[in-house]
């Protein structure tokens, strides 16, 4: 946990029902400090709901949610989801968490509810959370497993919030990332994965900043992305790059094969064929999924190469143009390797719709409904 995070209160058990009236007393312990001593100030701007169905994780999970409060005051909830097989259960805890805020002396302090639940009670989530949440503030729904996305249960939970938040990292197939896209269109849904794209697009932008680079845009042949290659992790990452260059370049795809580990992608711009190739490796300093390497080939009267490769354990990139009769100069520049929970921090910032993710899904959808397409 953050160090400038402490719990008011331990964790108390408590009846679902009487859930409310033991905040209000935990509050109420609260306002009459000892003499001298400041008060707390308890602040909630939105409701965040953190679903797990690693029952074990719902103390870390806590912890993490607890830091997030740091810049996202909220009244957090932590569901930890067991099998839905057998009689139905339900227990339950408050706590509050505070930190010390630079502006002054008295506490900022949040309310924290923990459910663990299972059997026929997993099935009626929909129902349990409502009453938990305070009125008229956003409503965020994190889910931190892979969803579920056919189960009736996830859809009528979800369909109660005004964000999905995932993260396609932990995607163990390409078709998980084709129905959190089918589902984008019903539901709002926001993907922690994407925002780990965001030093790599800013530096592809950065090579074609300068003017005399921007004509080799038009002129790409080939984009190779390597990522870490993980049992049980698909390439959701690569997808995500692939499909945001794809979208703001106009590229159209043709054809999709898919070895194992990767695929070959064929696309077109133009009359312009250019070919994606999307291949993991093993890598030790890299989550599952995370991008290696990114390389573009543009060809031309001047052919010329951009590369970014993630050196130094991963903390660095490498970057490098290679044109003809041209010095390469590489350099490095720090690639940025975020915690889940800053990027929860900096999703939770976005109310609205981001209009360059949803280009990026829609267009991974062309992509994904071209597979095989050649032998067809």
């Amino acid at each position: 946990m953050n160090s400038d995070i402490y719990a008011l209160t331990e964790p108390r058990p408590v009846d679902l029902a009487a859930i409310e009236r033991e905040l209000e007393h935990l509050w109420q312990d609260t306002d009459s400090p000892a003499s001298g001593e400041p008060g707390v100030s308890r602040i909630t701007l939105l409701n965040l709901v953190a679903c797990t169905q690693e029952v074990e994780r719902a103390s870390e999970i806590a912890q993490e949610i607890a830091s997030v409060t740091l810049y996202h005051p909220c009244r957090a909830i932590i569901v930890a989801i067991g099998p839905e097989e057998g009689d139905a259960g339900l227990d339950a805890s408050v706590a509050a968490y505070c930190h010390i805020p630079e502006s002054g002396p008295r506490p900022i302090c949040c309310e924290q509810i923990t459910l663990r639940v299972r059997g026929e009670s997993v099935g009626r989530l929909s129902a349990i959370l409502p009453p938990l949440l305070v009125p008229d503030l956003p409503r965020f729904l994190w889910w931190l497993d892979t969803p579920d996305f056919d189960r009736p249960y996830f859809r009528r939970l979800a369909g109660g919030f005004d964000r999905l938040i995932v993260d396609s990292r932990r995607f163990a197939r390409n078709e998980d990332l084709l129905r959190m896209i089918e589902w984008h269109d019903d539901i709002l849904v926001s993907d922690l994965n994407w925002l780990r794209l965001t030093p790599w697009q800013e530096l592809i932008a950065e090579f074609f900043d300068p003017e005399p680079f921007r004509p080799y845009l038009s002129t790409v042949e080939k984009v190779a992305v390597t990522f870490a290659c993980r049992k049980g992790v698909c390439e959701a990452q690569a997808f995500l790059l692939i499909g945001w260059l794809s979208a703001r370049l106009g590229w159209q795809p043709e054809t999709l094969e898919s070895p194992e580990a990767g695929c070959r992608i064929a696309m077109h711009r133009d009359g312009q064929a250019i070919e994606v190739l999307l291949q993991g490796q093993p890598e030790e300093d890299a989550s599952g999924g995370d991008l290696i390497s990114v390389r573009i080939e543009a060809g031309g009267d001047s052919p010329a190469a951009f590369e970014i490769v993630r050196v130094e354990g991963g903390s660095l990139a490498a970057v490098s143009v290679e044109m003809a009769g041209a010095c390469p100069l590489p350099y490095r520049t720090p690639i940025g390797s975020e915690s889940t929970t800053g990027l929860l921090c900096e999703d939770l910032e976005t109310l609205g719709r981001n209009s360059l993710f949803e280009e990026a899904l829609h267009k991974i959808e062309e992509i994904l409904s071209k597979t095989n397409s050649k032998e067809k």
